[in-house]
């Protein structure tokens, strides 16, 4: 998976986010990190919120802290339920991934507010 996200491109987004969302896959917790990692790298950013944004909800911790790591690229995009979602699940990686994620859309607002 890992090598996928390396050297891939955006073709093989949707077999990524199948394995991503796949909770009763047959494969370890890992390879579902892993598949929203290198989808994360892959998929255009137009479609990264559509994408991503469901599996902040995700029972594996690990799978939706990679979901907003990715979505830290595209932060002013993510809506606001979705960063609260992550600020209030009980695990403090995906709460500090997700306030990355809400700093980062302050931080791209108040670039695109700056008075010339």
């Amino acid at each position: 998976m890992t090598g996928l996200g390396e050297c891939g491109d955006a073709s093989d987004g949707p077999l990524l986010l199948r394995l991503a969302r796949e909770v009763r896959a047959p494969w370890p917790p890992v390879v579902r990190r892993a598949a929203v990692r290198a989808a994360g790298r892959l998929v255009p950013r137009e479609g990264l919120v559509r994408q991503l944004a469901p599996l902040a909800v995700d029972p594996d911790p690990g799978v939706a802290r990679e979901a907003f790591e990715a979505l830290s690229k595209v932060a002013g995009q993510v809506p606001v339920e979705t960063v609260w979602v992550g600020r209030t699940r009980p695990e403090p990686a995906v709460r500090k991934a997700a306030e990355r994620v809400r700093r980062a859309a302050q931080r791209q607002a108040q670039a695109g507010h700056r008075p010339r």
